[in-house]
């Protein structure tokens, strides 16, 4: 018995030390994915100014939701509700504006096609905008998951119409869930959920500004076509004409009237003289 004794603690020597090189490597797996969920983790979308202290202006929504985009999410009026109070969190401080739903309508479409550019078509059909600041269609889903947000939604360039695609969020939490998989699920989930709604908002935000005259730009910021968690506000030229923008809207046809010229004026100022405000769709 004695003189199996050194093979005994040998073996166990070498499973201690076996097990602690596998415990430091988990612990480095666990230090490496908390790394990259911090990376990934979105921060907060805000105004860099003082808010503004005058009481907001209503600017009025109309929604139309098309039969798969219902069908794939059967509350969906309550995710739009929180949208816009998120996009109203962020809107109210920076602009002074509120942006308030009027009604919320079924939209069965009279066509199959996918692409953006017939949808905004057939909504622009549906709905000339008439007595409303924003006409919001709310259409189906992506079958995988996109960062460009250009994929997740779409407007009419200095118009009232925009269209804002569902958000496939099975194949997006499946990513996070192979990626981190030494994490707890709820430390996944926060990531999640975390991305999903800055993603959401940076989405109609990207949209709206088109809306408004703002144009695509390389600067991290929400007219950048590729999402990015750390993206917090428009650039300084297209804060501008956002600015420029909603102080138009919501007025008189007559005066409405005058903001394309304003809005080229405006982009002369700023450098941007290349820009064609007759774009139709971005």
């Amino acid at each position: 018995m004695a003189r199996h004794a050194p093979c005994t603690l040998r073996f166990l020597w070498l499973a201690t030390l076996g097990f602690a090189l596998l415990s430091c490597v988990g612990n480095r797996l666990v230090k490496q994915q908390r790394k990259g969920v911090s990376t990934l983790t979105p921060v907060p979308v805000i105004a860099p100014r003082p808010p503004v202290a005058t009481p907001p202006r209503p600017l009025r929504i109309r929604v139309y939701a098309d039969g798969e985009h219902r069908s794939e999410s059967s509350d969906w009026e309550r995710k739009l509700r929180r949208l816009i109070v998120r996009a109203n969190d962020v809107l109210t401080p920076a602009y002074g504006v509120e942006l308030v739903i009027v009604s919320m309508h079924d939209w069965e479409r009279g066509g199959a096609s996918s692409d953006v550019g017939d949808m905004i078509s057939e909504l622009e059909a549906r709905d000339a905008g008439e007595g409303a600041d924003w006409i919001i269609g709310l259409v189906t889903q992506l079958p995988k998951e996109s960062s460009n947000l250009h994929d997740l939604g779409a407007a009419r360039y200095v118009s009232k119409h925009l269209v804002i695609r569902g958000s496939n969020d099975l194949a997006e939490f499946n990513t996070y869930r192979k990626r981190f998989d030494r994490l707890d699920e709820e430390v996944v989930n926060a990531l999640y959920e975390a991305r999903v709604s800055h993603k959401q908002l940076l989405t109609l935000l990207h949209e709206l500004g088109h809306t408004l005259g703002a144009f695509h730009t390389d600067v991290e910021s929400i007219m950048r076509p590729q999402y990015a968690p750390k993206v917090s506000w428009f650039a300084p030229h297209n804060d501008a004409i956002v600015t420029l923008g909603l102080k138009f809207r919501g007025k008189e046809p007559v005066e409405y009237g005058e903001y394309k010229p304003r809005l080229i004026e405006t982009l002369r100022r700023l450098g941007q003289d290349g820009v064609d405000v007759r774009v139709p769709l971005q």
